[in-house]
């Protein structure tokens, strides 16, 4: 077996989730619904040096143990309410808007399924067209059901009140990530436009990256950050976001800082200590580094850290704990996968390809693909073409998604290996020089520990 470096550096392995509902719902969809919605973001300045030393957190509680347990105190709360009046829609709204607050601190995947079951009940239980519709269009895209999303938009917009402001941009916002994860790029962008409200700028700053314009990114998200009174969580959810943008860059020492700075303001967090852990490792640290994935995986059982772990065991050369941990990760996408089979689609797929199940794997990146064909689905199904040596359908894979105007390093470089076996080594060339101006380190053998990423 090649090694996990070469086998990352080749066919552009991607076992994060910051496109998962592991990650990208933390990141991305959690950080922009736990964003203020009336704070306005009428531009975009061109990216400037921000110092993440000088930002400071404002209200809210102060580390994620504290977030916690106010999050756990409200999902209570909201349970008595509920059992009072057990069939009040608005009642069930509310407890499983406190089941998705809790999810976005812990990435808990029994949270998420109840809060849909519930949003689901309440729309059942609302008169037509009234209901928890946008709770419910959002939990719905939190588990990538985009089919249920768009429906219940359609119900949204049969409302004949007129929507308040907040509203409408919170529906844009969800219009503009379903065509996003749709593969119409060009509809997103329209959707995203410009102005509108922190999720929406936010969702332009993911709209950016994936059609592989950093520094555009970058300028949206710190000019997120600058805006004042951002909760602890809030402010370390933005900071990531700023950290994925620099490692699609091969910032790698850039990313370090904004990754050490979100766990200074949110202390705790586990998703912030992973990024931290990644950083050592690209910074030389593994043994530090797989010590720190160790100790955040007992702890929270998230199977994502069970595979950095699988990488760096696998880079020292120690085959029976690369099995170990693989075997570990397995056991959580399972549990996952029986409760949201297409949420967690993607991982299962890789998880499946690494353990051999090669033809398993396709079935399940295949289906994945079909719903979802854009840019972090896209390259777990490249992976997992790339086990099955489908080096033609990778090429097809890249070049339609370049069509639709997505573009990553990963990709690229995953095309050019493809191309290569394909017998054309100077489409092959120029595929990995392009790759290599997006992100200069794609090809460094340390590129294998970037687990945690939005590409």
């Amino acid at each position: 077996m090649t090694g996990v470096a070469l086998e990352r550096s080749t066919e552009a392995r991607r076992t994060t989730g910051a496109a998962s509902v592991v990650l990208a719902a933390v990141l991305a969809v959690g950080a922009v619904a736990l964003a203020d919605r009336q704070q306005r973001f009428a531009t975009d300045p061109v990216a400037s040096a921000l110092n993440p030393a000088t930002l400071v957190p404002g209200y809210g509680p102060a580390n994620f143990d504290a977030a916690l347990a106010a999050a756990e105190r409200k999902v209570a709360a909201k349970r008595e309410l509920l059992a009072q009046e057990p069939d009040d829609w608005l009642r069930i709204e509310g407890v499983a808007r406190a089941l998705l607050q809790r999810a976005r601190l812990t990435a808990s995947a029994p949270d998420m399924a109840e809060a849909n079951r519930l949003l689901e009940r309440g729309m059942e239980l609302a008169p037509w067209p009234a209901g928890p519709v946008l709770s419910r269009a959002g939990a719905a895209l939190t588990v990538h059901d985009l089919a249920e999303a768009e429906q219940t938009l359609d119900r949204f917009d049969a409302a004949v009140v007129l929507a308040a402001a907040s509203e409408a941009a919170e529906e844009r916002g969800i219009r503009c990530e379903i065509a996003y994860e749709r593969g119409a790029f060009a509809q997103a962008r329209e959707l995203c436009g410009t102005g509108g409200d922190l999720s929406v700028g936010l969702r332009r700053a993911n709209l950016a990256l994936g059609s592989g314009d950093p520094a555009t990114a970058a300028a949206i998200v710190e000019a997120a950050l600058r805006q004042p009174r951002q909760t602890p969580l809030q402010l370390a959810n933005l900071m990531l976001q700023r950290t994925a943008i620099a490692l699609a860059a091969g910032e790698w020492e850039n990313a370090g800082r904004w990754a050490r700075a979100a766990e200074q303001v949110f202390p705790g967090y586990w998703l912030a200590q992973a990024y931290v852990a990644q950083s050592r490792a690209l910074e030389g640290d593994t043994a530090g580094a797989e010590a720190a994935y160790r100790q955040i995986a007992g702890r929270t059982g998230n199977p994502d850290v069970h595979g950095a772990l699988v990488v760096l065991a696998e880079a020292r050369g120690d085959g029976a704990a690369a099995r170990h941990y693989l075997q570990q990760a397995g056991k959580g996408w399972a549990e996952r996968v029986s409760l949201l089979p297409q949420t967690y689609a993607n991982h299962y797929a890789e998880y499946q390809a690494l353990t051999g199940n090669v033809a398993g794997a396709l079935r399940t990146a295949e289906a994945d693909y079909a719903r979802r064909p854009f840019l972090p689905v896209m390259t777990d199904y490249v992976f997992v073409l790339g086990k099955a040596e489908q080096w033609g359908r990778i090429v097809e894979v890249v070049r339609r998604g370049e069509l639709a105007g997505y573009r990553s390093a990963t990709l690229k470089l995953a095309a050019a290996h493809a191309l290569a076996q394909l017998g054309r080594p100077g489409d092959a060339a120029r595929m990995r020089a392009a790759g290599l101006r997006m992100n200069p380190r794609v090809e460094d053998p340390r590129q294998a520990f970037v687990h945690f990423r939005q590409d």
